[in-house]
């Protein structure tokens, strides 16, 4: 009998420009109007949907009443808005992919704790960023589930495109 876990590759299929990942629900979350739109943008150019929540406590409504796929969390939500909503998702939903945005330096060992699968750094740099839904959205569950309950799995940390030249660098804890 063959005990080895084989991990699935990432899905290399081409998209193209048409065709409409429909089945996924990605969740911007974050109170700056223009942020939301560069993102949605830019997911919509990758072909995928995305859905928007200026507060926590709307998205947190978005998350119970659809299925959301990955959410997208920018931390700088007033009256740590953000903050409470990141314990609502891990409390409750802890196998969802988060991505966090901080424009605060020094956040990847706190944000590697939560479980979260990213943390990207203001300013951001787009095209990383893509690429972080992209594989966090074909991670295989055993490395979400491995990474929540903090054993060694992969968390993507994004630094400022100004602190280190849009460099992506991936941490295995």
């Amino acid at each position: 009998m063959n005990d080895v876990l084989e991990i699935p590759a990432l899905a290399t299929k081409p998209v193209f420009k048409n065709q409409r990942r429909a089945e996924i629900q990605i969740l911007l979350v974050g109170n700056d109007p223009a942020t939301r739109t560069t993102l949605t943008n830019l997911l919509h150019e990758d072909n995928y949907p995305a859905l928007t929540a200026d507060s926590g406590a709307e998205g947190i409504e978005m998350i119970e009443a659809l299925k959301i796929d990955l959410v997208v969390l920018d931390m700088a939500l007033p009256y740590d808005d953000g903050a409470e909503m990141l314990d609502w998702l891990m409390a409750n939903h802890p196998l969802l992919p988060v991505i966090l945005i901080t424009a605060h330096p020094n956040q990847f060992l706190p944000a590697s704790a939560l479980g979260v699968g990213a943390l990207l750094e203001r300013p951001l740099d787009h095209a990383q960023f893509c690429i972080v839904i992209r594989q966090l959205l074909h991670e295989p569950e055993t490395l979400r589930l491995a990474r929540v309950n903090l054993r060694p799995g992969m968390f993507h940390y994004v630094p400022s495109k100004e602190e280190a030249g849009a460099a992506q660098t991936r941490f295995e804890r």
